[in-house]
Order: structure tokens, then sequence, then C-alpha cells
């Protein structure tokens, strides 16, 4: 028998973790791990740096108001360490959503970047700040939503890509959640 889903509307909201939910950049020039010509050192970011990352403001209340419409997952694309594998999770277990405990890693799903359309699907949107992960995404029959840092503007987009599908529940109801 396969596993009933939670959402009656069968739609999936996708969040990408670094530079959307995560503060990629700001945790990388923080803990200096900028190589001279500006570039990130993926060489040095070890299973702690993954797991510490600051959450990005008004991240965990978009996703809480996001769960009132529909199911989440975290879609990340791994740096090539199993150091960035077990960081990130640590950092969805600990630092995002506590509150979960280990019940929260079966929200992760950890897949190549270039492989993130294999999931992509009719009821299925992508939030990331990855254009070409976007427009995979778009390709592959599902919706995506560029993430340019401002969660106003991604909530809106969010409420656009959810009003495309019948009935008032799925509209993002009142202000941006982080207000």
């Amino acid at each position: 028998m396969a596993a009933k889903h939670t959402d009656p509307h069968g739609i999936v909201i996708f969040f990408d973790i670094d530079g959307v939910l995560g503060d990629f950049d700001a945790h990388a020039i923080a803990q200096g791990k900028r190589k001279a010509d500006g570039k990130v050192d993926y060489d040095a970011l070890d299973e702690n740096w993954w797991a510490t990352m600051p959450v990005c403001a008004n991240a965990q209340a978009v996703v809480k108001a996001a769960r009132d419409r529909a199911e989440v997952r975290f879609l990340t694309g791994p740096v090539a360490d199993h150091a960035c594998f077990s960081g990130k999770a640590r950092w969805v277990r600990e630092t995002f959503q506590p509150e979960k405990g280990r019940f929260g890693l079966m929200d992760l799903i950890v897949c190549p970047a270039k492989d993130k359309g294999f999931l992509a699907g009719e009821r299925r949107i992508l939030i990331d700040d990855n254009e070409a992960n976007v427009e995979t995404w778009n390709k592959a029959g599902g919706i995506g939503i560029l993430h340019r840092g401002d969660f106003r503007e991604t909530w809106a987009g969010l409420g656009r890509a959810l009003a495309r599908f019948e009935g008032p529940v799925l509209r993002p109801r009142g202000p941006f959640p982080g207000l």
C-alpha cells in the first residue's frame, strides 16, 4: 500500500537551502572561507560549517506558512564531500527545524543541482536562487520561482503559483508571514 500524502491537494513545495533558507554567502564571508579571488573555498567547508550556516531572515516563517498550504521538502545540491551531506542533515535537524527532531530529516532531499528537474511535475513548486535550476524545473513541467533574496517577492510568487490550482485554501492568506 502506498503511503498517504498529508496534503490533500497533492502539491509539494521544494525549498533550496543554500542561498534561500540558509545564508551561504554571509556564512562563507564571516568564516573566512573565500579564496583570494573571491570564490568560495569549498575544500575548507567541513561538516560543522554546513551545520551552522545561519538561517536567512524570515525563512522559517515562510516555510511554516507554506506548510499550511502544501507539503514542504528541502531540495539541496551537495558539494561532493560527505561533510556536506552530513552537515546539511544536521542543519535541517538542529538549526532549521529542531522541533521535528530526527523526523525532520524526512523532509530533506539531497541531489546534484543538475538533477533537481527529475522531481518536477505539474503540482510541484521549486523555490531556488539559481536561475538555471528554475529554468530546468519549468521545462520539466514544474513551477519554478527564482528567489532573489527577498522573501516578500518570493511569497508573492508562491501566491501566484498556488493560485493556478483550484480552491481558495491554496492561496497564501494575509500579509507576508515575516511581518
